[in-house]
């Protein structure tokens, strides 16, 4: 993240969001000719909650959920490099107004990146954000034209993977000095197990994206962001489709914007 890539975009940006929208337009006459198929984009709880601001912000989610720093969802845009969609928190998408004679028929204000400002926590929430809205906009126009493709998102959440040993760690020569060595290792070990502790397997949240992309009850139902922490999946109490997915009251109001969609995906 905050890098710029050789196509001179933010890493962060073009490789969780842009990416998925280039490989999913491509593969859209297959999908549709293979009809009914599904599509589904993997967000993050990154991409649509984020903790209450507090003091420093004067409390806008309210006192004590500042205090808690509690999750709430995001209630900034998205942004792409110099542009930030405008939105109306109070407008609701229907995910089935959009037009696919919108895409790209009116032209886009020039986008510039500048990353003097950027964190790469934002940066990589941004990108998950525009995920979860490019899902919604995707699921109009494929609804609008009846072709039977639905398009939904899901949040499989953290899972404990090989990711992090993989990609390996930066050490300084600090690091070699004896007590930094053995706290290292000391919190290292602990860390380790907490994450044992706290996070999915990886069979787990695979099963959570296999059910989204196989369930016959969200079969006509798409547009929606799916989360296990909201119900489990089956057997809710409520209709079928409608178990684990995220209530529109905690999706950012931007992704719940019609405009701010159709702007994205002209941006896109």
């Amino acid at each position: 993240a905050c890098s710029l890539t050789t196509d001179g975009i933010e890493s962060a940006f073009q490789v969780n969001y842009l990416s998925h929208f280039l490989l999913t337009n491509l593969l859209l006459p297959t999908l549709r000719a293979s009809s009914p198929a599904r599509i589904v984009n993997v967000a993050c709880q990154e991409g649509y909650l984020r903790a209450a601001r507090g003091w420093s912000h004067r409390f806008p989610e309210g006192i004590l959920q500042g205090w808690l720093g509690s999750p709430v969802p995001i209630q900034e845009t998205i942004r792409v490099g110099s542009v930030r969609l405008a939105f109306n928190a109070e407008r609701k998408s229907s995910t089935h107004e959009l037009e696919a004679s919108e895409v790209l028929e009116e032209s886009s204000p020039d986008v510039e990146w500048n990353l003097d400002r950027c964190k790469a926590t934002e940066a990589y929430s941004n990108a998950k954000l525009a995920v979860i809205a490019f899902s919604r906009a995707l699921e109009s126009r494929l609804r609008s034209s009846h072709e039977g493709v639905a398009s939904h998102a899901i949040n499989p959440n953290a899972m404990l993977t090989d990711f992090k040993q993989l990609a390996g760690e930066r050490s300084s020569s600090l690091s070699y000095f004896p007590p930094v060595w053995i706290a290292g290792k000391v919190f290292g070990f602990i860390g380790e197990r907490l994450r044992q502790m706290t996070m999915r397997s990886v069979e787990h949240g695979a099963k959570g994206v296999l059910h989204v992309a196989s369930s016959k009850a969200l079969e006509k139902s798409g547009g929606g962001l799916y989360d296990d922490t909201e119900t489990s999946f089956t057997r809710c109490g409520r209709s079928p489709a409608f178990c684990g997915r995220v209530p529109e009251t905690w999706l950012p109001p931007v992704v719940l914007d019609d405009a701010a969609l159709s702007e994205l995906w002209k941006l896109s």
